[in-house]
């Protein structure tokens, strides 16, 4: 299932077009997805996969993770005592994708660390007389549960999500998954957990040399050079795609619903120019 969101993180994965205009203005390219949903929805499955299919992906669990893991560290060096930057996740993954799960167990100072490397795709680093700019050119792709670890229907949104809004907004799109009883899905669900368990079994019994069930539709390291290639690609705007997003992202701004507009910044209409050079 969750084919949304395979097909949004695959666009994920080949990302927009990068920018530097002639006056030096950066303009990113990267998409950052956030999933957030009831737990055992297979959340970090999917971080985890996408790790290990980005050419270039760093993987990161919330709990353990500081404001300095993800962005940098300064560090005092064995050999010559001096002050050295010791590069974070997000600096790693310079060129490819940071992957954080359990983003809400990060703490609120250590979350705003990632303001600035998710818009401007650099980090300001000042400290032990250090003065440099890192940069962070990376998609994001993170998950988290809501604070009462399940959504509460009957609670207003926002007060759900432990993200201040200036933070959402970075993210091009946001994934709320519900964990609804469903007999025909569960069916499923449940259907191929056995089979993939069965079939691993056997194979590693020795009883079978069928792997059809647990084998992908295309191997990791294909699809893997496949992005790698498509990267080089530089998608330019059409005529007709300006038209449409600019009369689109005006109706969407200026729509009625429920006697509220929808707040949408032009953020999210970077969002929809991104997405679509992906695609």
């Amino acid at each position: 299932g969750y084919k949304e969101i395979k097909r949004a993180i695959v666009l994920q994965l080949f990302g927009g077009t990068t920018i530097t205009l002639p006056d030096g203005t950066h303009i990113r390219g990267n998409s950052h997805i956030l999933l957030c949903g009831d737990p055992a929805l297979a959340k970090s499955q999917i971080v985890r996969n996408v790790c290990k299919l980005c050419p270039r992906g760093i993987y990161t669990s919330g709990k353990s993770t500081s404001a300095a893991g993800l962005t940098a560290a300064a560090v005092k060096d064995e050999t010559d005592g001096k002050w050295v930057v010791e590069a974070g996740a997000l600096v790693l993954a310079d060129g490819g994708m940071a992957c954080v799960d359990e983003l809400d167990k990060i703490g609120e100072n250590d979350v705003a660390a990632l303001h600035e490397a998710m818009e401007s795709q650099t980090i300001s680093f000042n400290k032990a007389g250090i003065n440099t700019t890192l940069y962070t050119r990376c998609s994001l792709l993170a998950a988290c549960n809501p604070k009462e670890s399940r959504f509460i229907p009957e609670m207003d949104l926002s007060a759900q999500l432990s993200f201040p809004s200036s933070l959402l907004t970075r993210f091009d799109l946001v994934y709320l998954m519900q964990d609804i009883p469903n007999p025909e899905v569960d069916r499923r669900v449940a259907n191929h957990m056995l089979r993939t368990r069965q079939t691993a079994e056997m194979v590693d019994a020795g009883l079978s040399v069928d792997t059809t069930p647990i084998d992908r539709p295309i191997t990791i390291d294909i699809f893997r050079k496949y992005i790698s290639y498509a990267r080089g690609v530089k998608p330019i705007l059409s005529e007709e795609v300006i038209t449409y997003l600019v009369r689109e992202y005006s109706n969407i701004r200026n729509s009625q619903d429920g006697g509220d507009r929808r707040a949408i910044t032009p953020r999210q209409l970077d969002a929809l120019v991104r997405l679509s050079e992906s695609s």
